[in-house]
């Protein structure tokens, strides 16, 4: 049955605009043969560890039956990855339908053959929705199963493996979910005429192409609340995993900033977006950053916690760096002096309470 449905998978989730098979052998999302039997074999893989679980066997007659270590271990991996792509690939193949629903054919005029020929475009963009509401999916799936982990298995392998599918999550919404948010925010800024080749001007631009970023950023900040809280359970709390998280956590919301910093420079100014940008990521991100830092240092000390206090001082440190060896030589005279003016702030700020409470910020914790 498993090795059925992966040809299933690759025969009809093979997953591009010109696949036919999307609209002859699958209309209806949900309602379809693939989805169908790629739920059945998730009910029965479920069935079968529920079986036994409630039939356990007794403990010196386990090592006796090799079938169910591989029913132990094996089958609930195969029922997160199978559930997992079930719905992924579902997901996937809605948005290449849509696609080719927006399908506009174009007569060109005569070619040099003598022939008329038919340009057919699409709505491209779709595809940015579809790799956001994949990364959503991604989170939801996620954030579902740190919720069983904490209350219902409660197994410290489980919640290992919880731990590190969030971290991975994290990760795929820094390096993946802000990206191709910043390519959606390029399309509805940049003039249609820059994509003469492929025709996206024939399409309608929404303010989503903006505004759907917060729907991402709920999913991203539900899997951040989980991360959270699966950290502070009894397998995790007295491990690394307890103390760097909170600075996980603050690094992916210092990011959320950052970019909501140069989306907002580059929308309030369109026609200029690509210098907006540039002093987004330089003077914009240089005393974002140094505030940021400062209000972390306060946290940690209000919050007694000392690895995001250090943290914080990297943080500046960092800032600092990067503002004389990198920023001041490219900024202009007038970003120069807004960024100086605002660090020194900082740093005099920074300053008083390393004298008023350096006994704090790098002292232990208490319990």
């Amino acid at each position: 049955a498993l090795f059925s449905l992966l040809l299933d998978w690759a025969e009809v989730y093979s997953g591009n605009v010109y696949n036919t098979r999307i609209t002859e052998f699958w209309r209806y999302p949900l309602f379809n043969i693939t989805f169908l039997t790629s739920s059945m074999l998730v009910a029965a893989l479920g069935s079968l560890i529920y079986i036994h679980k409630k039939n356990p066997l007794a403990s010196g007659e386990e090592n006796r039956y090799s079938i169910y270590t591989i029913t132990k271990f094996v089958v609930p991996v195969l029922l997160f990855i199978i559930a997992y792509f079930t719905f992924f690939f579902e997901i996937s193949n809605i948005f290449y339908l849509k696609i080719q629903q927006t399908s506009v054919i174009i007569k060109e005029a005569v070619s040099t053959y003598g022939y008329n020929t038919d340009n057919t475009f699409y709505d491209y963009d779709l595809k940015k929705y579809r790799a956001l509401w994949l990364m959503n999916y991604t989170f939801i799936f996620f954030s579902a199963f740190t919720w069983f982990a904490i209350n219902k298995w409660k197994n410290k392998f489980i919640t290992w493996v919880s731990y590190g599918l969030n971290l991975l999550g994290l990760f795929l919404f820094l390096v993946i979910t802000l990206d191709v948010l910043g390519d959606l925010r390029d399309s509805l800024v940049t003039p249609p005429a820059y994509y003469d080749s492929t025709r996206q001007d024939l399409f309608v631009k929404s303010h989503w192409y903006f505004n759907f970023r917060y729907v991402c950023f709920v999913f991203a900040i539900l899997l951040g609340y989980f991360s959270y809280k699966i950290s502070k359970t009894d397998f995790l709390k007295n491990t690394f995993a307890s103390k760097f998280n909170p600075v996980i956590l603050h690094f992916a919301v210092l990011a959320i900033l950052s970019n909501e910093l140069t989306n907002r420079m580059i929308l309030s100014h369109p026609n200029n977006a690509y210098h907006y940008e540039q002093v987004s990521y330089k003077t914009g991100y240089a005393v974002l950053w140094g505030l940021y830092s400062f209000a972390l240092i306060a946290f940690g000390i209000w919050r007694r916690q000392k690895f995001t206090r250090v943290s914080a001082i990297v943080l500046f440190g960092i800032t600092l760096v990067k503002l004389a060896l990198y920023d001041t030589w490219e900024m202009s005279r007038l970003n120069q002096v807004i960024a100086y003016i605002s660090i020194g702030i900082i740093l005099l700020i920074v300053a008083f309470l390393y004298q008023k409470f350096k006994n704090i910020i790098f002292c232990n914790d208490e319990k």
